[in-house]
């Protein structure tokens, strides 16, 4: 990964359009029945406590902070939080994510968690951020991954158009069948354990996001697809965040094609970039 000097570091790094992140650090009310307090938080500090416990290397820089090596600078903000009925609290926060060479115009994602208290459930939501998020963006900007399966594409020059790779790093796949089916015989994956692999939500439906695959840009695309207790498809699909209907209408074709007929959900967040790297076609980890 590359390094970055401190002189390179951006003071204030902006925010991404759209994002409604309130605050890293303040004060929240909170009222149970007769009894009212508040609590303090400061995100900033808790995102670096869970990232450390986890490995990673992290400079603290007042309102957010910077991975070290891959310089990734992470901006975690609070967007809303609500006590339960039955206790504890339920929280929403954002992680806005810029790269000086692969997420130049930055990208951000909401973290939904529920906790004891305050702190718990902002910690929980960093925590599932790292599990699920960050290695997808670690792997792409290594020459080989080590946690991800990464897809990559030639295109050759065209029309003016210079020749360049574009990768696809694509995270692991969360899954739940109430009656999981054997593995078909059409998976080359020897890691795949259900009726699917981390390359079928992008490959099955690579149609819907050819524009991604083929563009210039870096997209992170979190797809979400289920069939419920009534056999009816349901799905989900942001690209950098923005709901992408033609996304949305192939998943939910997708799921039509699912064997079986009980209750199934699938999700995986993948990034599409393009590398200077030389093409590998699928590497493992």
């Amino acid at each position: 990964m590359s390094e970055r000097e401190p002189s390179a570091r951006p003071e204030n790094p902006p925010r991404c359009p759209g994002n409604p992140g309130i605050a890293a650090s303040g004060q929240v009310e909170l009222t149970s029945g007769k009894r009212r307090w508040t609590e303090s938080f400061d995100l900033v500090r808790i995102a670096a406590e869970e990232l450390r416990q986890r490995g990673h290397e992290v400079d603290e820089r007042g309102t957010w902070l910077e991975l070290r090596p891959s310089g990734l600078v992470l901006q975690p903000l609070l967007v809303e939080m609500n006590r339960l009925a039955e206790g504890g609290v339920q929280t929403v926060t954002t992680i806005d994510v810029r790269h000086p060479e692969l997420i130049k115009d930055g990208l951000f994602e909401f973290q939904h968690s529920t906790g004891d208290d305050l702190a718990s459930s902002l910690a929980k939501g960093i925590a599932g951020w790292e599990s699920i998020d960050l290695p997808v963006l670690l792997d792409a900007l290594r020459p080989r991954p080590e946690k991800c399966q990464m897809w990559e594409m030639t295109f050759p020059e065209k029309d003016g158009r210079p020749g360049r790779v574009r990768r696809a790093v694509l995270g692991g796949v969360s899954y739940y069948a109430a009656q999981p089916q054997a593995k078909p015989a059409q998976c080359k994956d020897d890691s795949c354990e259900h009726s699917f692999c981390p390359c079928c939500f992008l490959t099955r439906n690579i149609e819907a996001f050819r524009m991604q695959i083929e563009g210039d840009g870096a997209y992170g695309i979190r797809f979400f697809a289920m069939r419920d207790q009534d056999n009816r498809p349901a799905a989900d699909c942001r690209v950098n965040v923005l709901d992408f209907a033609p996304g949305m209408e192939a998943l939910r074709a997708y799921v039509a094609s699912w064997p079986g007929a009980r209750v199934e959900f699938r999700k995986q967040f993948i990034f599409v970039h393009t590398t200077s790297q030389e093409p590998s076609k699928l590497l493992g980890a």
